[in-house]
């Protein structure tokens, strides 16, 4: 009985034993799955996301990680971060370490160089992952582009200012342009009667000279009245086929022969196309721009002049209400004081100046303005304080 006994404790105890061990393999299939499925399930999600051990050698990696970051054709996982990613900034590095201290970081937008050179938006998370113990074992990383956002945010804003502007200048030139007129006929009024006052008169006539300086004032506001209906589109057009290459020559040596303290640099496309524009016109255009440019540089400096063909799309001109097609873009670059973002702002508005008394009247970017809205183009400048004006 006693050896019975013992055969049947035996027998349960291996029964026990082969028990454990099915469930032991079973809990490690289970488990293997689970790493299997969670393997699988960080490979293919979406985002770009990686799993770190305190070392900083990856556990696991999603695709988007590794297509994100260029690291398609590499495994990574036990390799560490830091040899992967050489340039690493130290802030990153910084944050790293506090992550395993508990910390959870977030970084809504941030600049990242790539190895190539070039530059992305990113959106950075870092949380601590904790073992079975409660103990951190290392951090998860999630990242997300939002370049392209960043792009189309900044779109958005360039739109809705352009169209903004749009809108105030031509507004502003609708009361511009009927201010013009009635002054204009005004100053018709006092001219042909100064006139005939002046045929009564005798050069003699202490009179005279008072007389001939109103006329000469009258000559004077009879010409900003014309920048002002050249803003508000009021003036008359002879358009036909011009060559800018040639107007942006003939206009510079014009200008060129009183303003010996400026050189004048071009670079001119050589197949520039023609357009049709008012050549008078579009010579008073290149001149108010060459003199605004010249002003800004009390000391002397270059003006660059470039021409260049342009096929713009309708996004882009739709501030404008222009169609989309081909263009000749015409820059003037000056290396004087600059304009700073509330300067530019106001920049083609008629009578704003930012110079003394005397020197200027306010409406020569204007009209440019006027004149390039007549002729379906457009006008942009570009600024920084200190670092001249285009």
């Amino acid at each position: 009985m006693a050896h019975g006994s013992k055969e049947e404790e035996l027998k349960q105890r291996i029964d026990f034993l082969e028990k454990k061990v099915a469930q032991t393999r079973k809990i490690k299939e289970e488990i293997e799955q689970r790493e299997e499925l969670f393997s699988l399930f960080v490979k293919h999600t979406p985002a770009a996301v990686a799993m770190c051990d305190r070392n900083m050698c990856y556990l696991a990696y999603s695709r988007r990680w590794a297509l994100d970051y260029g690291l398609a054709d590499r495994d990574l996982v036990g390799q560490c971060h830091y040899e992967v990613f050489r340039d690493i900034p130290a802030k990153w590095k910084e944050e790293h370490q506090q992550c395993f201290a508990g910390q959870s970081i977030v970084n809504e937008e941030e600049v990242f160089p790539r190895l190539d050179g070039s530059v992305d938006w990113v959106r950075r998370e870092l949380h601590p992952w904790r073992r079975s113990d409660g103990e951190i074992g290392g951090l998860i990383m999630f990242t997300e582009v939002i370049t392209e956002r960043k792009k189309a945010e900044a779109e958005k804003k360039r739109v809705e200012y352009q169209l903004h502007q749009a809108q105030k200048m031509e507004s502003i030139g609708v009361l511009a342009g009927g201010i013009a007129h009635d002054f204009n006929n005004l100053l018709m009024g006092i001219q042909g009667r100064t006139s005939l006052m002046l045929m009564d008169t005798e050069s003699s006539d202490p009179h005279y000279v008072q007389l001939t300086k109103i006329e000469e004032h009258i000559q004077s506001a009879t010409a900003l009245t014309k920048q002002l209906l050249g803003f508000a589109r009021g003036g008359k057009y002879e358009v036909k086929p011009s060559r800018m290459n040639e107007l942006v020559l003939n206009t510079a040596d014009m200008f060129g022969r009183t303003k010996k303290e400026v050189k004048l640099h071009f670079k001119l496309d050589d197949s520039l196309w023609s357009v049709e524009a008012d050549q008078p016109q579009m010579e008073q255009v290149l001149l108010n721009l060459f003199v605004n440019a010249w002003q800004a540089m009390p000391d002397g400096g270059d003006i660059y002049v470039q021409t260049e063909n342009l096929e713009l799309d309708r996004r882009y001109l739709k501030p404008y209400g222009l169609e989309p097609g081909k263009y000749v873009k015409v820059s003037v670059t000056d290396t004087g004081i600059g304009m700073d973002e509330k300067t530019m702002k106001r920049v083609f508005d008629p009578f704003f100046t930012t110079k003394e008394q005397g020197r200027g009247t306010g409406l020569g970017l204007a009209s440019v303005y006027g004149i390039m809205k007549n002729h379906r183009g457009f006008v942009n400048a570009y600024s920084e304080p200190g670092n001249g004006s285009t």
